[in-house]
């Protein structure tokens, strides 16, 4: 009687085991989709900002989390360094307060993003535009 018993157990423990196992494969399953979904939205925010097309770029990143604007919001100063175009004065009021007083944390994770071996010179190329919009900041 004690070894039917203690089978019936090790069954409900493996069968807990497996309900357990389940349960968090189709969570991890289901962060997966939401995280490449995420990523694939970010992407076609990124190329269109790359693109030249920096409002439309900017309003899809904005689709998904605060993180995202940073890196976005760094892409549009990347691109626009990259082509010799200034950043103007109503680039840097559309910046959330919040990213404005982290800018060159902003750069840099979107340096490191982009290319990490290049991350601490993008960000000390960038002081120029850092200044523009601190000034911008100050100014209203």
């Amino acid at each position: 009687m004690s070894k039917k018993v203690v089978v019936i157990s090790v069954g409900i423990v493996v069968f807990v085991l497996l309900v357990i196992f389940l349960i968090g494969y189709l969570n991890f399953q289901s962060e997966r989709e939401k995280y490449y979904e995420k990523y694939k939205v970010i992407d076609e925010g990124l190329n269109l900002i790359r693109d030249g097309k920096y409002e439309e770029g900017l309003s899809k990143c904005s689709e998904f989390t605060y993180y995202n604007t940073y890196v976005c919001h760094g892409a549009v100063v990347a691109t626009k360094k990259k082509r010799g175009e200034p950043v103007t004065v109503e680039f840097c009021e559309s910046i959330p307060t919040e990213l404005k007083s982290n800018w060159p944390l902003t750069l840099k994770i979107f340096r490191l993003f982009e290319n990490p071996n290049e991350a601490d010179n993008f960000k000390k190329n960038s002081l120029d535009i850092i200044e523009l919009c601190k000034q911008v900041s100050s100014s209203t």
